[in-house]
């Protein structure tokens, strides 16, 4: 599992959460859950900007992630 922390987070519903955020992924690039972050949290990799959700794929910054 890869945790790594973005700015705000957009569904493709069009709903934004703004963050600080943590996204938990599996080894696949698959969302496990996400959820605000409160303090410092160990092995999260800050990347900042906008991870965006569509059809259960994850986007960050107009580039898809692969696994």
């Amino acid at each position: 599992m890869s945790k790594y922390g973005y700015h705000r987070i957009r569904f493709s519903s069009g709903q934004v959460v703004e963050g600080p955020l943590v996204v938990d992924l599996d080894g696949k690039s698959n969302l496990i859950e996400w959820h605000m972050l409160d303090g410092e949290e160990p092995m999260v990799q800050w990347i900042g900007g906008t991870i965006h959700i569509h059809d259960s794929k994850l986007k960050a910054d107009n580039k898809f992630l692969e696994p």
